[in-house]
């Protein structure tokens, strides 16, 4: 299993991340309907990101961990 993620307008307050596996992750990305700029990243890094949040609440951080936890159990 390869933790992966994609960073819509990465940085800006319109930021969207869809946190998965690989072999999901254009699935995901296409569900979501996500448009340009996205930025991929792929490997364990991922796994970093609730850490390295710098723009959100803790709330969002604690949804984000944990919708990204029950995807990744999926």
């Amino acid at each position: 299993m390869t933790p992966a993620v994609a960073i819509e307008n990465g940085s800006i307050s319109k930021q969207r991340r869809c946190i998965t596996e690989l072999e999901k992750l254009a699935t995901m990305v296409e569900q979501e309907a996500m448009q340009a700029p996205v930025l991929f990243v792929i490997g364990r890094v991922v796994t970093l990101a609730n850490e390295l949040e710098w723009y959100v609440t803790h709330a969002e951080v604690e949804n984000n961990y944990h919708a990204a936890k029950k995807d990744m159990q999926a």
